[in-house]
């Protein structure tokens, strides 16, 4: 039995603002260009060597079986098809050595209270080539490792389907059937996949929103701050979060909102923020860091 592969190309759109940009985390922040991502990014982007074109593959929502007829994978075949995907950020080798390519990533955030705590709960999964995907989530002590399809079974409806064994729960118990999260196309977002990831707090089960994306190397991080640099004091950090809207830059020149309005994703630290004034926010994501001035009135 194999997993079949076809070829399909779809084109993706270069989203562009103007504002503040980090190249790396050495840079400052530049301003006002006419096109601040290519202008800023796109010699980083050609000094990156890497070819492959994840829109061009396609995973079919079945297996051929004895006798040429079609049926989906079993759970048996998911967990042996799965077992050998690394953890979460390991390079992913074929049985002849291979380095596997990354066809889709996805990332999701989830705020929860108890107790008088707030804790954010994050999802990252990383989709191979070769139709298996992984998922790290908060608090969870495995890595999830299932199977992924794009051609939803015979009819070759398009959408996007994960598929993995069936977590055990304090919630659910425990059983060998499968559990399938659908992804659809968005509205009005940079990305190319939404779904709802199932997971547990707390002894209770809910749902990651996880946004998807068709991988392109990491190149930078750009901050469209909207010509807004005044602000009150009240209120100062969350309406800094409210107005400020972060990029992650792909090599392809994409950029992905990262919405982090109540997850804190991207950090905004500001050293004194009980007087008006000229004040100096550190932005930070990741390994990148850059200072933006800003004006604090009562």
């Amino acid at each position: 039995m194999k997993l079949h592969v076809l070829i399909l190309a779809i084109s993706s759109i270069v989203l562009a603002g103007c504002s503040s940009i980090e190249q790396s985390s050495l840079s400052a922040p530049i301003s006002s260009l006419a096109n601040p991502i290519e202008n800023s990014f796109k010699s980083i982007a050609d000094s990156i060597y890497y070819d492959f074109d994840p829109t061009t593959v396609i995973s079919k929502e079945y297996r051929v079986a004895d006798g040429g007829s079609f049926r989906p994978m079993n759970y048996d075949e998911v967990v042996d098809f799965a077992k050998n995907a690394p953890e979460a950020g390991d390079t992913y080798l074929d049985e002849n050595g291979n380095i596997l390519n990354i066809f889709m990533k996805f990332d999701g955030y989830f705020r929860d209270g108890y107790s008088g705590k707030v804790v954010i709960y994050e999802a990252h999964l990383t989709l191979w080539e070769n139709g298996v995907f992984t998922a790290k989530v908060t608090d969870e002590e495995t890595t999830r490792r299932g199977v992924w399809y794009n051609e939803l079974s015979l009819d070759s409806t398009r959408g996007l389907k994960l598929v993995y064994p069936k977590l055990k729960t304090v919630v659910s118990g425990s059983s060998q059937t499968l559990s399938e999260v659908i992804c659809s196309i968005p509205d009005n977002s940079t990305y190319d996949f939404e779904g709802r990831l199932p997971f547990e707090t707390k002894n209770k089960e809910d749902e990651i929103q996880i946004n998807g994306y068709y991988y392109s190397p990491e190149v930078g991080f750009y901050l469209d701050d909207h010509g807004i640099t005044n602000f009150k004091l009240a209120r100062l950090e969350r309406d800094i979060a409210n107005a400020w809207d972060p990029y992650l830059v792909l090599k392809n020149l994409r950029t992905l909102l990262l919405d982090d309005k109540s997850y804190e994703v991207v950090k905004y630290e500001i050293d004194d923020i009980e007087t008006p004034g000229t004040k100096t926010v550190r932005v930070k994501y990741k390994n990148y860091s850059f200072d933006k001035t800003i004006t604090v009135e009562e």
